[in-house]
């Protein structure tokens, strides 16, 4: 009778635990989704900037990272006009060479973005 109480503590104790855990899952997965990137759009400002712009679902925080190789994106740009949360996103990135081609992704809320994991690659030729 003892070994059954027992069993029947640790099986009570593994169903909670397995409800909260569950619980956290979902609040996390809603909390990711609530701020990944969607209607991104890329256009060339001047002969050498382009404009990155963006939404989200909830208010995030949002930046871009971007250099001449996938592989080593090193370069920052932000939206210093509004650096706090917003679901309306929008950044221009200057002084790009016509003659390079360029890779960014987009972090948001921390977590980055891109295409299929890989970054997304672009030249001021292609937005002509």
């Amino acid at each position: 009778m003892k070994v059954k109480k027992n069993i029947l503590k640790i099986l009570i104790a593994s169903s909670f635990l397995l409800l909260v855990l569950t619980v956290v899952g979902i609040i996390y997965t809603s909390k990711q989704t609530s701020c990944t990137p969607y209607n991104v759009f890329l256009s060339k400002v001047g002969d050498n900037s382009v404009k990155l712009s963006w939404n989200t679902k909830d208010a995030c925080l949002g930046y871009v990272l971007y250099g001449e190789s996938a592989y080593e994106i090193e370069r920052v740009a932000i939206n210093s006009e509004n650096l706090g949360k917003s679901k309306q996103h929008e950044i221009t990135i200057p002084n790009l060479l016509s003659t390079n081609d360029y890779h960014f992704i987009v972090v948001s809320n921390e977590q980055p973005y891109g295409n299929t994991g890989k970054p997304i690659t672009f030249s001021l030729g292609d937005l002509d």
